[in-house]
């Protein structure tokens, strides 16, 4: 599940998942609307969800979403 939050400016999202009995989590921020930052951690579930590396395939995932990252 996805939690978002508001931190200054931007939007950040945060998405857990357990695997194996432990709990790891994957943050991203720098969005500029709540609905991108949503639309992120929804891809990302989705690669969690089929069971894929979020950390190797989250870059690819949002070149391909469009989504801009501000830092």
């Amino acid at each position: 599940m996805a939690y978002i939050r508001k931190r200054g400016k931007s939007y950040e999202f945060t998405v857990s998942k357990t695997i194996n009995g432990q709990t790891q989590r994957v943050s991203k921020s720098g969005f500029r609307t709540k609905k991108e930052a949503l639309i992120a951690a929804s891809k990302l579930e989705a690669l969690l969800a089929n069971k894929l590396n979020p950390s190797s395939t989250t870059p690819q995932l949002f070149n391909r979403a469009n989504v801009t990252l501000q830092r």
